[in-house]
């Protein structure tokens, strides 16, 4: 499972404070920062790198039951610019890029 903590640094700096809900993907190649702001029914998930770098951003629709940004959540893998995977209630969440 992927681990979860909390990231200070450049991304900070990269992140608007409008930015939403901000989760960080440890990575043995690289590492991901993704950011999700409730768009209705669908997510606009903002992915950066450790460096606080825009990797990709576009709106994603869930392909199960939706995210509950009230509860606690994970991202998992695979999570990329055109799949993320979430965990919550030990339930598997995908989304898909809908942009």
């Amino acid at each position: 499972m992927a681990q979860e903590s909390e990231y200070s640094g450049p991304l900070n700096d990269a992140l608007s404070p409008d930015a939403g809900l901000k989760k960080w993907l440890y990575g043995i190649g690289a590492s991901s920062y993704f950011a999700f702001r409730q768009m209705g029914n669908q997510l606009h998930i903002s992915r950066f790198s450790e460096q606080g770098k825009l990797e990709c951003e576009g709106v994603f629709e869930a392909q199960t039951r939706e995210l509950n940004l009230e509860h606690d959540f994970e991202i998992s893998y695979p999570s990329h610019c055109a799949k993320v995977t979430l965990r919550q209630d030990e339930q598997e969440l995908i989304y898909l890029r809908q942009n």
